[in-house]
């Protein structure tokens, strides 16, 4: 299938429960999930279905830019850092497509 390319994923957990999606290196890309699996899961679907459309357009696609990932939960990182709000984001590196 070519080369693989991991993307950076950033998960930001919403008031109302779930998390918010986003990614990066492909800003069309954003979707939610109720649990950081769902949201994972349905960020893997947006991208494959996003490289599909560029493929078929013919159009270049960006590669993943980001080396340094660092993955935490918003409860992590408050009790590591009290001045940091429940809005931090957890950010994962999705295994290649």
């Amino acid at each position: 299938m070519g080369e693989q390319t991991r993307y950076e994923v950033v998960l930001v957990p919403q008031a109302e429960g779930g998390f918010a999606v986003s990614v990066p290196d492909l800003p069309d890309v954003v979707t939610e999930g109720e649990t950081k699996e769902e949201a994972l899961e349905m960020a893997r679907d947006a991208i494959e279905g996003y490289l599909e459309v560029i493929r078929e357009r013919g159009w270049p696609i960006r590669q993943g830019l980001r080396e340094h990932v660092a993955v935490h939960s918003a409860a992590e990182a408050m009790s590591r850092d009290p001045r940091r709000s429940l809005r931090q984001v957890s950010v994962a590196r999705l295994p290649p497509l």
